[in-house]
C-alpha cells in the first residue's frame, strides 16, 4: 500500500474544491431560476395572479390582518401547521407554475 505524497494530497484537495464550488454554483443557479419562475417570470403572472387573490381570501379568513400584516401572513404560510387550504392552494399553485414554465420552455425549444 503506497502513501500519497504531498503533491497527490494537493491535487486532491483542489479537485475537491472545484467540485464543492461547481455544486455551490448550480444551487445558485437553480435559486435563480426558482426566483425567477415563482415572483418575477412576466409569462406567468395569471398563473401567479390568481394564488394571490386565493391566498389573500384565505387571509383576510383566518387573520385580522392590522399591524403585522405581511409576519402573519408569512407565519401563516410557512407554519409548521397551515391551514388545508393554503397546503391546497400552495400546491395548486406551485404545480401549475412549473407546469407551464415547462410549456415555455418546450415551445422555446429549450426543454428539460
Amino acid at each position: 500500500m503506497s502513501v500519497l505524497g504531498p503533491q497527490a494530497l494537493i491535487i486532491i484537495i483542489i479537485f475537491i474544491a472545484i467540485i464543492i464550488i461547481i455544486i455551490i454554483i448550480i444551487i445558485i443557479i437553480i435559486i435563480i431560476i426558482i426566483i425567477h419562475t415563482i415572483f418575477e417570470c412576466p409569462k406567468l403572472d395569471d398563473v401567479r395572479g390568481d394564488f394571490l387573490q386565493k391566498l389573500e381570501t384565505i387571509f383576510l379568513q383566518k387573520l385580522e390582518l392590522e399591524t403585522n400584516a405581511a409576519t402573519d401572513c408569512l407565519a401563516l404560510l410557512m407554519g409548521d401547521d397551515p391551514p388545508q387550504e393554503i397546503e391546497n392552494s400552495l400546491y395548486r399553485f406551485l404545480t401549475s407554475l412549473f407546469k407551464r414554465r415547462l410549456g415555455i420552455l418546450a415551445a422555446q425549444g429549450e426543454g428539460l
